[in-house]
């Protein structure tokens, strides 16, 4: 019976050193890529607070503690970047560091991160940089006079 235990035992700390070294090897696996883009738009969001339904409620039901813990779990003031890294290369990146239009940065992070489009900063790393290209300015908008329609072209409906 006592051999029993001890070969539990050692089983168990087997398994234990095996998921380590699994989990350990899946960790040097993974590509890492570099973006590098100037800054071509920036939108501040302010901290939006997480009421129960309202704050008014808030206070009626919960008191100060309850606004205090609204403003700790809602969402923290930041900024949405687009990042403009050359044709057909736009991404998207939400931040709480503060970078200005036109600034080059590099974002370096996971290969799978960068697929989406849209990039969480906790999953990259950020550092200003040198030698990216100017973002091209937006076409102009046409403006028509009041009151005047657009001619259509083609056969009428």
């Amino acid at each position: 019976m006592l051999q029993a235990k001890g070969l539990g035992l050692k089983l168990c700390v087997g398994m234990l050193l095996c998921t380590f070294k699994i989990s350990f090897a899946a960790d040097t696996d993974v590509k890492t890529t570099t973006f590098k883009g100037s800054v071509k738009a920036r939108v501040d969001v302010q901290q939006q607070p997480l009421y129960a339904l309202s704050q008014e409620h808030t206070m009626a039901t919960a008191g100060v503690v309850g606004l205090l813990f609204a403003n700790l779990t809602g969402v923290q003031k930041h900024s949405k970047y687009v990042i403009f890294g050359g044709p057909d290369q736009v991404l998207r990146m939400s931040s709480v560091e503060l970078y200005q239009v036109g600034d080059c940065i590099e974002l370096t992070g996971p290969s799978d991160v960068f697929r989406a489009g849209t990039v969480e900063v906790g999953l990259v790393t950020v550092a200003f940089s040198t030698g990216c290209l100017i973002a091209p300015p937006d076409p102009p908008v046409q403006e028509l006079p009041i009151g005047e329609v657009p001619k259509k072209t083609g056969r009428p409906n």
